[in-house]
């Protein structure tokens, strides 16, 4: 399966991601918010990651967009409570948005189809 990053600052809800995922079979990596995260890829090698968008010290807007001017491929699933910033996540550069709450079934799906993305 696949090696999945979670960039996610709500303890509970990170945990749950996490072990949503695992059940499904993928290898999860966690960080708690942007800051170092394009330093964990390199040395990581995620095959997606799984980011929220408004958290404290490096939201994922300004992650994403970093990502996308280092030339780092590795598709992007955004998520948010927030409707209206999913539209404008994807002008930035996220391949997939989730809007929270989301089921168990649309989290895995989701990774399903990034991972399936080409590059």
């Amino acid at each position: 399966m696949a090696k999945v990053l979670i960039v996610e600052d709500e303890e509970v809800s990170l945990r749950f991601y996490a072990s949503v995922l695992n059940k499904a079979g993928h290898e999860v990596l966690q960080a708690p918010n942007g800051l170092g995260v394009a330093g964990m890829i390199r040395a990581e090698q995620p095959d997606v990651l799984l980011t929220d968008l408004v958290m404290p010290d490096c939201e994922g807007f300004e992650m994403i967009m970093a990502l996308r001017k280092e030339k780092m491929g590795l598709p992007i699933i955004a998520m948010s409570a927030h409707e209206n910033y999913l539209s404008i996540v994807e002008e930035l550069g996220a391949d997939f948005v989730l809007h929270k709450p989301f089921s168990e079934t649309e989290l895995v799906q989701a990774v399903a189809a990034a991972v399936a993305k080409p590059a």
